[in-house]
Formats: structure tokens, sequence, C-alpha cells
């Protein structure tokens, strides 16, 4: 079925990505990361993913457009914030440079090209790496369920924690010094009633 061959080709992109090889399997592993970059190591988790969702008859095309979107937007990023040059290649110079950047460690690769490199000649690269900054957050937010909402939520929650925590803190603190302060009057207080009284000296 499905969900075995996705299973099986999720493994075998694992394998890939973190087993450099030798000879054909060292070549096709050179051309994935030229294509994706560092999202590769990511694919076969996808796949092994997307490969439960079927056998569990789960609905998983709306997913896969999902992970899809997170996928290419992570790619734009690193082609963003990557130091590759495009300015002023051909079309064959610039596949050339994004498949090499997909070698290196934080590297987009040709995928990435599509949106980052295409933002970075359109926008330059600071207005490109905010863009696909907000982009791949509203994909991040696609993939996890994660809304603004939920956001404000949890913001409004560890603000109330945290409020909380400060008024108990602030009345323990508050309740210390009343005791040092009842601890100390009653130590005077024993103190004038141990000491005796001054004597007056008799007349003559």
């Amino acid at each position: 079925s499905w969900s075995i061959l996705l299973f099986g080709v999720g493994l075998l992109l694992c394998a890939m990505a973190f087993v450099p090889g030798e000879s054909a399997w060292k070549a096709v592993r050179t051309a994935l990361f030229g294509v994706f970059g560092m999202p590769f190591y990511l694919l076969g988790l996808f796949l092994l993913y997307w490969a439960v969702l079927v056998a569990l008859e789960q609905p998983i095309r709306a997913r896969c457009l999902r992970a899809l979107a997170f996928f290419v937007m992570l790619c734009g990023c690193l082609v963003a914030f990557s130091p590759v040059q495009l300015s002023g290649l051909d079309f064959k110079g610039v596949m050339g440079a994004l498949f090499q950047n997909g070698q290196t460690l934080f590297g987009g690769g040709v995928l990435g090209g599509l949106v980052g490199g295409s933002l970075l000649l359109l926008c330059g690269p600071i207005a490109a790496r905010i863009i696909l900054i907000i982009l791949l957050l509203a994909s991040v937010m696609l993939v996890t369920g994660f809304t603004p909402g939920d956001g404000w939520q949890f913001l409004s929650d560890l603000f109330g924690d945290w409020q909380a925590d400060h008024e108990e803190r602030k009345e323990e603190r508050e309740a210390r010094r009343q005791a040092r302060e009842e601890a100390r009057q009653q130590e005077r207080e024993e103190r004038e009633e141990q000491e005796p009284e001054p004597r007056v000296p008799a007349r003559v």
C-alpha cells in the first residue's frame, strides 16, 4: 500500500541524509542536498509521518500542502540568510550557485532559490529576509495549528502566572518583615521587664 511505500522511501531518505556513502549513493545524496539544502534532513521524517497518517486512514492532502509550504519557506530563509551571490549571474550560473549553496551546512539549495533567491533579486537582502521570516512563521502556524490567538492566550497566562508569583513573593516578604518587627518588639519588651527599676536615694 501507499503507507508501506512512503515508509520505505522515508527510511531510505533518512539513511541517505546521515550516511555519506560512496559511488551512486554519494552522487544521489549530493544531488538531493543540492536541490533541498539542509532541510533535506527533514524530508525523510516528513515521509515517515505521512506514511503513519496513510496507515491510519487520516486525510493527508491539506497536511502535505502545509508541510510543503513550510519546507519551501525554510529553504528560502536559508538561502536569504546565506552569503550566496546571485546578482549578475545568468540562469545557469544562478542554478549552479544555488546547487553549491545546498551543499553547505545552512544552505537552502535550488528549492530555496525559487522563493529566497527570487526575493533577494527583487527586494534586496533586508526586505527579502523580513518577508521570508513572516512567511516562515505563517507556515509554522499552518503546520502546528498554532494561531495568534493561542499565542496571545499563552502570553496572557504566562504574565498572569508571573504576576501571581510576584504578588505571592511580595506577601511572603511582607509577612517575614512583620515577623521580624514583632520579634524585635518582643525582645525590647522582655529586656525592659528584666531591667531593674532605678533606686531612689533615701533623704537624710
